[in-house]
């Protein structure tokens, strides 16, 4: 090309304002020189085709102006090329990548220019001509800083919620293991109570199975049975009770099983030395799952029989002296007052008194009054029960309480 304008100086290099120009010829295209960025900071460069290599840092778009920040021997730079149809982000090209661009080199050389080896630029820029002027040497390593960081902030993102988690979980199993532990412990408190209660009752507590057969015993079945409780447990109830009363027991059993509800029932029971005692058993049927038990509870009658037996005894007795006491006492006393009042009527009806009359009446009032007294006397203490048996004893009873009580009774045997 030719080339007129007016010369003057510029930034770093000469320049030509105002010119025009016109193509005269063509030639091959100069060759881009191969530089370093120490070697654009020196200025030798300025103006001039070059090729650079440098690591592809950002894209920064401005106006119609598309620029490239790259690094190259720790220095940063701009590439930049104007696209006026606009449009052109380089999207292809990575962070990180590892480019070479060719341009003109422009520097800056800042206010401190001076002629010497040790003076640099304060910073250049490469003009491109066109998007074919970037090479792509080598696409950016998968693993990044970038990548690095994002993973381990996922990493400790991951980390943070599983301690979070951790901790939550730790301190619900915490609470559930104090909550189990609560239970336990109160499971474990009623169970004490509860062998305590079974193992020092006063009374015979047991369980059986539905065949009859002992499955649990305490310490007070062993010493009325005198018998260790692995000798009891696996043995038929019916075993230990009185041989009369064993038909009337395997009864009583079945009607166990049969209702929820049973009376209690009084069965003599033989320990190991053949020794006879009286109980008195309540139970009631425990359903657990499929099978069916029989708790029962013993309590030993022997003694209480005894008192009421002695109590029984001492109240015949006394009815029978207090019998004897109204027979032979008060009966005859009656009797004669009323012999004594019968002579005195005589003597009065002798004498031609009116009293004799009133004085019959009374003796006819003492007579009856002998009569009922007598009848008591016979109730507390039935003479005939003793010479002739409970029947003629009855009939009697019967006919007494007939006159006595003017009803009608009848004794049917």
């Amino acid at each position: 090309i030719e080339a007129v304008g007016f010369a003057t100086k510029g930034v770093y290099t000469p320049k030509l304002e105002d010119a025009i120009f016109q193509k005269v010829g063509a030639k091959q295209p100069p060759a881009a020189g191969k530089i370093l960025a120490d070697d654009a900071l020196k200025g030798a460069y300025d103006s001039r085709l070059v090729r650079i290599e440098g690591t592809l840092i950002d894209r920064i778009h401005f106006g119609q102006e598309t620029f490239l920040v790259l690094q190259a021997d720790g220095f940063i730079f701009n590439a930049y090329l104007e696209h006026k149809s606009g449009g052109l982000s380089f999207a292809y090209i990575e962070n990180g990548s590892r480019i070479a661009v060719r341009g003109i080199c422009l520097i800056d050389p800042g206010d401190d220019w001076h002629v010497g080896p040790d003076w640099r630029a304060k910073s250049f820029r490469i003009l491109m001509r066109h998007p074919g002027d970037i090479e792509v040497l080598q696409r950016p390593p998968w693993w990044n800083l970038r990548k690095l960081l994002w993973t381990v902030a996922a990493l400790g993102g991951l980390i943070m919620m599983s301690l979070i988690w951790v901790f939550v979980l730790r301190r619900r199993v915490r609470q559930q293991t104090k909550i189990i532990r609560q239970k336990l412990e109160a499971e474990e408190a009623l169970k004490n109570r509860y062998e305590a209660l079974f193992e020092n009752a006063n009374d015979m507590v047991f369980t059986l199975n539905h065949e009859g057969f002992f499955t649990a015993v305490n310490s007070t079945g062993e010493q009325l049975l005198q018998r260790f409780r692995t000798e009891i447990v696996g043995v038929r109830f019916i075993d230990f009770v009185a041989e009369e009363q064993r038909s009337t027991a395997n009864l009583w059993l079945e009607q166990i099983f049969q209702k929820d509800e049973t009376s209690p029932a009084e069965l003599e029971l033989v320990n190991r030395d053949g020794q006879r005692f009286r109980m008195e058993i309540s139970t009631r049927l425990v359903r657990k799952g499929g099978s069916v038990e029989t708790e029962g509870i013993g309590r030993d009658i022997t003694e209480r029989n005894r008192l009421e037996k002695e109590i029984l005894e001492i109240s015949t007795r006394e009815q029978r002296r207090i019998g004897h006491d109204l027979h032979d006492g008060v009966c005859q006393q009656l009797a004669g007052i009323a012999y004594r009042l019968d002579m005195l009527g005589d003597d009065l009806a002798e004498q031609g008194k009116k009293e004799s009359t009133e004085a019959e009446r009374i003796g006819l009032l003492i007579n009856e009054a002998v009569n009922q007294t007598r009848s008591v006397a016979r109730g507390l203490f039935p003479v005939r029960l003793e010479t002739e048996g409970l029947v003629s004893t009855l009939e009697e009873l019967a006919a007494n309480s007939e006159d006595f009580f003017k009803l009608t009774c009848r004794f049917v045997c």
